[in-house]
Parts: C-alpha cells; sequence; structure tokens
C-alpha cells in the first residue's frame, strides 16, 4: 500500500498537467464533432484560468458553472481549478427558483454559461452576479498556465444534494478528497485495465461527472461526452459507443438494465468493454448476471458505492459471484484506498458479522461537512472513535449494510426516507416539504413504487383542503405544475393521488404501510 500522503498531495489541476505532458496529442474530449486534444484542451483551460484570476478568482472562491453540457463544460471545470476557484455546477434544466437558491446559498461570485442559457439567469432569478458568455468569449489571454496558490486542503467542488429539510444542501470536497479517489482507482484498476475511449454520460452537476473526467483525464483517456437524449436511447447510446470505439463505462444501473434489455432484443453484445463500471443505485444479481452475458470473459465488471459526501466511491468488487442469490442485490465490496467502513448499531458499536447496521464511512475520502449548515454537519459528520487521526470524523451514510465472513458488505435498505430513483439521490422529506407549500395541500406523503431497478417511481399520497371532487383532477394539475417551478424533474413524483384522509397508526402519525399499494395509472382520488 501506497503511504497515504501520496493519495492526498496534489491538486486536481496539477494531476491534469502531469498527464498533458505525457500525452500531448493524444484526443483528450470528444463531444459530436468536437475533438479537442491534450494540448488543446490545456490551452484553452489556461486561457479561461487567467481570466477567472483577472475577475478575482482565487482559492475558495465559488465560480458557478450554468450550460450545456459540452466539451466547454470540461473546458470551465479545469480552469476553475487552474485560477485557484471551487466549481458550482447549475444545471439548466433545474427550475428558476432552485437555481437561485443556489447561486443565493453558495454565494457564487461569478457564473460561467453560454449564450442558451445565460439567459435563464436574472435578478428575479437569483443575486445579481457576475457572469462570463464562454461560447461569445475570444480570448487573448496566454496559453501557459496561470500561476495558482491551491493546495490541497483547499475546496475544489461543492455539489448540492437533495435535502430532508425541503432545501439542497451543499457538500463541501477538497483537492485531496478528489485526487485520493483517483490514486484508488489507479491503483486498484486502471494500471490493470486501462481506459482508453471512456464514456460520460451523467450531468455535469452529478459527482460522478468528477469521477469520469478525472479517471479519464488524468490516465490519458479520450472522454466521449453523451447527449442525454442519446444517453435514454439505448439504440443511438450503443451506435455511439460502436462509433466510437469506447472501451470504458459507468452506468447508472437503469441506463445499463435499458442497454442490456435493447441489445438481449436485436442479438448485439458489449464485448468491445474492458471495465464496465455499474453504481449510483441498486444493481440487482439479475441484471449484474444479464449484463455479464454480453460481455467477454475478460470484461472487468465493477460494482461501485459511495457518496458525495464521501468523495464518489467508498467501496467495490470487481466480478462478484452472484449466484447464490440471482434475486439479491450485487454486494458493494470492500473498502476503497484509505477509506475505512463500519457497520455500526445506535451507540456507534460494531455489530457482528453477519448482522444489520447502519454503514459509517471514514479516511481521506470525508469532505469538509455542508455548506454553512452546522448542525447537519455536526448530525452527520461525526467524530471518528477509530481513526486514530487528529480530527479524524465518520461520515453516516443512513444506509443499512452487513459483512460477510469474507469482508465483502452488502447494502440492505435505508435508515432514514432517503431514496434513489434512476440514480438520483432523492430525500422524501424535500419532495413533500414542496408538496406542502402548494396553498391547496394539506398533507403529503411521498413513497416509491415499483419493484424492478427500471421501473421506480415516486408517487404522492395527498388531501386536499377545501376542495371539492369535481375539482381535484384541476388542482392536482396545479400541483404538479407547482412542483416543476420548484424542484429537479427526477423529483417530480409521477403520479398525485388524493386521499380523503391520511391513514394513521397508534401514535398519530401516517402510517406508510397502509397506504394503497396498487397505484391508478393517471392519478386521481382514492378513498
Amino acid at each position: 500500500m501506497r503511504h497515504s500522503d501520496e493519495f492526498s498531495s496534489a491538486c486536481l489541476h496539477e494531476l491534469f498537467q502531469a498527464q498533458v505532458a505525457r500525452t500531448p496529442d493524444r484526443v483528450a474530449v470528444v463531444c459530436g464533432a468536437d475533438r479537442l486534444t491534450y494540448a488543446e484542451l490545456d490551452r484553452a483551460a489556461n486561457q479561461l484560468a487567467h481570466q477567472l484570476q483577472r475577475r478575482g478568482v482565487r482559492p475558495e472562491t465559488a465560480v458557478g458553472v450554468c450550460m450545456q453540457r459540452s466539451a466547454r463544460t470540461v473546458v470551465a471545470f479545469l480552469a476553475i481549478h487552474k485560477a485557484g476557484g471551487v466549481y458550482v455546477p447549475l444545471d439548466p434544466d433545474y427550475p428558476d427558483e432552485r437555481l437561485g437558491f443556489m447561486l443565493r446559498d453558495a454565494r457564487v461570485e461569478l457564473l460561467l454559461t453560454d449564450s442558451t442559457v445565460g439567459h435563464r439567469i436574472t435578478t428575479e432569478t437569483g443575486p445579481s452576479v457576475r457572469r462570463l458568455l464562454l461560447d461569445a468569449n475570444g480570448s487573448a489571454a496566454p496559453t501557459s498556465p496561470p500561476p495558482c496558490t491551491a493546495t490541497p486542503d483547499n475546496l475544489a467542488c461543492m455539489f448540492y444534494t437533495s435535502g430532508s429539510s425541503g432545501t439542497p444542501k451543499s457538500v463541501m470536497a477538497t483537492h485531496a478528497n478528489y485526487a485520493n479517489y483517483f490514486h484508488f482507482w489507479r491503483s486498484r484498476y486502471l494500471d490493470r485495465t486501462p481506459m482508453r475511449v471512456h464514456l460520460q454520460m451523467t450531468s455535469f452537476a452529478f459527482v460522478i461527472f468528477v469521477a469520469d473526467v478525472t479517471r479519464a483525464l488524468f490516465s490519458g483517456a479520450t472522454l466521449v461526452i453523451v447527449p442525454r437524449a442519446v444517453v435514454l436511447s439505448p439504440e443511438d447510446l450503443y451506435e455511439l459507443m460502436v462509433r466510437e470505439n469506447v472501451n470504458s463505462a459507468e452506468f447508472v444501473t437503469p441506463v445499463l438494465a435499458m442497454l442490456v434489455e435493447h441489445l438481449e432484443y436485436t442479438g448485439q453484445t458489449l464485448e468491445f468493454l474492458d471495465l464496465l463500471v455499474a453504481g449510483g443505485d441498486i444493481w440487482y444479481a439479475r441484471d449484474y448476471t444479464r449484463a455479464r452475458r454480453l460481455c467477454k470473459p475478460s470484461t472487468v465488471m465493477i460494482s461501485a458505492y459511495g457518496m458525495t459526501e464521501t468523495a464518489i466511491d467508498n467501496a467495490t468488487i470487481a466480478d462478484p459471484d452472484v449466484s447464490a442469490d440471482p434475486d439479491g442485490i450485487v454486494p458493494i465490496g470492500r473498502p476503497a484506498a484509505n477509506t475505512q467502513l463500519h457497520v455500526l448499531d445506535e451507540e456507534l458499536h460494531p455489530v457482528p458479522v453477519g448482522a444489520a447496521g447502519e454503514l459509517y464511512i471514514g479516511g481521506l475520502g470525508v469532505s469538509r461537512g455542508y455548506l454553512r449548515r452546522p448542525a447537519l454537519t455536526a448530525e452527520r459528520f461525526l467524530p471518528d472513535p477509530f481513526g486514530g487521526r487528529p480530527g479524524a470524523r465518520l461520515y453516516r451514510t443512513g444506509d443499512l449494510a452487513r459483512s460477510g465472513p469474507d469482508g465483502v458488505l452488502q447494502i440492505i435498505g435505508r435508515a432514514d426516507s432517503q431514496v434513489k430513483v434512476n440514480g438520483v439521490r432523492i430525500e422524501l422529506g424535500e419532495v413533500e416539504a414542496a408538496l406542502r407549500g402548494h396553498p391547496a395541500v394539506d398533507k403529503a406523503v411521498v413513497t416509491v413504487h415499483g419493484t424492478a431497478i427500471d421501473e421506480r417511481r415516486l408517487v404522492a399520497f395527498l388531501t386536499l383542503r377545501d376542495t371539492g371532487e369535481s375539482a381535484t383532477d384541476g388542482v392536482l394539475a396545479e400541483v404538479r405544475s407547482y412542483l416543476r417551478t420548484r424542484l429537479p424533474a427526477p423529483l417530480v413524483p409521477s403520479r398525485l393521488i388524493r386521499l380523503d384522509a391520511m391513514p394513521l397508526n397508534a401514535h398519530g402519525k401516517v402510517d406508510r404501510r397502509a397506504l394503497p399499494d396498487r397505484v391508478p395509472v393517471g392519478g386521481g382520488r382514492r378513498r
């Protein structure tokens, strides 16, 4: 094992710069017709970084990015770090109200955007913020790297995740957190199974974007950016993979399930893949087995588990044996480098092998915590009684897990109301709070329906205030429209069901088990 200091002694832009020196003429990024070599990508990022510094960007300066995902997004990501700033992604598909909240909460000092979405950010959306339109920006700035005073302990990114209190929360992660992640992947997998051409499929506001960029561009691979419409079309996605000679990809499990079903139907395979990673959601053993059949024997198939709060992947397992329980869940494996995983009881004592407990994560991936949320940070980031390092902390995941005799960990459920649907982490409390914000809604409970990974959907049960039965459909339509202005699309329930009254248990609390388990196709009213 390398000494742990090596895993936290570099900044992200330094790791990229080292790769540029090794492979300047290799293609680094592909997005449609756009192709940039490592040298071209480096020069573009350097020019933008000089401009950012002239506009006051320094270590710990929050720089927002709101644009359509493209090669320019990767330029912005690298330039922010070269300038010393903090990457704050704002997906243009988010509602205006959410974008405004994120701009205010992160105290974004400069916004990088383009002409297709820049008009979305107005004084009504959020605070007055300086902006730089990248597609209208011709720069004569130097192409050499600017001086940068950022250290590995400085913030690199702030990603917003769903919040149980009704508002999203920002996770503050450092260069050292992500450098440890990359070095882990390099030493455990990439040294033996190199990426040559790697797909980038997730939103740039999702932490897997950092995983894709660092693993590919810090190891000399070509990063292929896939438009969202292509990601959701198995036929188009497969065509792109073949056309670009892709040999590596990380899928959220619902996308992989759709692709596998398409390939089984058409008689095509994934034998060109050397590395297939699945994460972001539950991966059922039966779905793993179906994907395994489509790959060549030497394809390395990896189940990855991790949290935004602990720098992406904290446990992995390659080519797991799932034959014992074909209807079970693929295990998450063993800890990543410089990571400790503990399955603990309510008093933070380790539970016996095979017993269920809550999963806690320690080590070099643990982030600073939540931006200006000291109470929540204290609740989720606890002093580490096992770490032995001054100031070491454990992150409380909320996931229930158990460890097998071989040390392999299995996730078996949640200890709270957080869920994952289509790879998106959702706090049901945030959706319920948004529903209760509508004046016609009295009470609201949100659940997940469907068992297959690609069929899981959010369903909301509501009681309404003084609304006649004939007006129910109109009110529910208004509530749905209201939610779309306040929540990202993945958080808007697919069904809204009106109840005459919420079922309660003996303690007067909502009895979720008594909610209807069959949902009408069009929503409506249930008595």
